[in-house]
């Protein structure tokens, strides 16, 4: 315990002597009035502001003042700055497994090798990591041990060919039986070292609830502590799960149970929800392979209860979708997969 505290201490003189860097907005994407806009391959865009992404209504890229993007690959005084982050999932259960991520990159330059970044799923680690107000901090949970397999992401697989909402989807192997919350973990320590330079979409300061982290040497902080408390943002970071048991023995993710059948589907699907707080509207969106949503709408819910909605999926191609639902009052997202035949 005594050589983590000193660890610490350390670390927040060297992150002192570096001035800790201000961000800076590198680029913005705004929502229309409606909420949604039209991308230039033909998805839409339907994140609002009563969802907890982009509350406000406004996405950003921010950019790191020592060069390169906050959620990203930066620099600080000229050396690799901020190369792992990640973002924190509510699950107040257990959880049969994170079969994907979904990540909305806003930019990508080459530099002189292609590169990779590697994405995981990792436990809650008790106090092992820095929050609250720098130089003294409080000590808070952080990302702990990786739970299945590391996955990887060749730099050009990343896909930032669209202004409008569009994924990029990363396969993740062997993470099953989740208890509690947990976290999406990407390193670009291999990008940082090819000068290839990447950023991810975030929402405005005040939208987040203090999960995202940034890692700084061999110490995470909270990006909002490590940002001098002024960047409390979600990053566009999301996990695609899987239950098999029935709604009423789901446990609650990001607020939401989900459940789908039959699956695969022909024409139409059913699709039973519940949220775990109260939330009067609810979002519900299909999303392609290729990471546009092709299907959207909005429905009445009653707190508590199991709500049962048939969705004619006849007119979408064979092949594979994410369904994705969400609520003005609820922590997150739910995203699961089903097959079109």
């Amino acid at each position: 315990m005594s050589k983590h505290i000193i660890s610490l201490f350390i670390t927040s003189i060297l992150l002192l002597a570096y001035a800790f860097p201000q961000f800076a907005l590198e680029g913005k994407s705004s929502l229309f009035k409606k909420n949604t806009f039209n991308d230039k391959t033909g998805g839409i865009d339907t994140l609002n502001r009563d969802t907890v992404f982009a509350k406000q209504g406004s996405v950003y890229l921010y950019k790191n003042s020592g060069g390169g993007y906050v959620f990203g690959t930066s620099k600080i005084n000229g050396q690799a700055g901020f190369t792992q982050i990640a973002q924190k999932q509510i699950n107040s259960g257990n959880l049969d497994m994170v079969t994907e991520v979904l990540i909305w990159f806003g930019i990508k330059k080459e530099g002189n090798t292609l590169s990779s970044i590697d994405v995981s799923v990792r436990s809650i680690l008790p106090n092992s990591a820095t929050g609250g107000e720098l130089p003294n901090g409080t000590i808070v949970e952080g990302p702990g041990n990786i739970i299945g397999d590391v996955s990887q992401i060749p730099f050009s697989a990343i896909d930032t060919s669209s202004l409008g909402l569009i994924f990029t989807t990363i396969p993740i192997a062997n993470a099953k039986n989740i208890t509690g919350n947990f976290f999406i973990q990407l390193d670009f320590t291999n990008c940082y070292a090819n000068a290839d330079s990447v950023g991810i979409w975030a929402d405005k300061n005040g939208d987040g609830f203090l999960g995202s982290y940034s890692k700084f040497g061999n110490t995470w902080y909270q990006t909002n502590t490590a940002y001098q408390n002024s960047l409390d943002v979600n990053m566009a970071v999301f996990a695609v799960v899987e239950e098999s048991n029935s709604i009423k023995k789901q446990t609650y993710f990001n607020g939401i149970k989900l459940h789908l059948y039959p699956n695969p589907v022909k024409n139409k699907m059913q699709v039973e929800i519940a949220t775990e707080v109260e939330s009067e509207n609810l979002s519900i969106e299909i999303i392609d392979l290729n990471g546009r949503i092709v299907y959207s709408n909005q429905v009445k819910h009653n707190h508590h209860l199991s709500q049962q909605i048939e969705m004619d999926v006849s007119n979408l191609k064979a092949g594979t979708y994410y369904i994705s639902v969400y609520g003005n009052n609820t922590t997150g997202r739910i995203t699961k997969k089903f097959i079109k035949q």
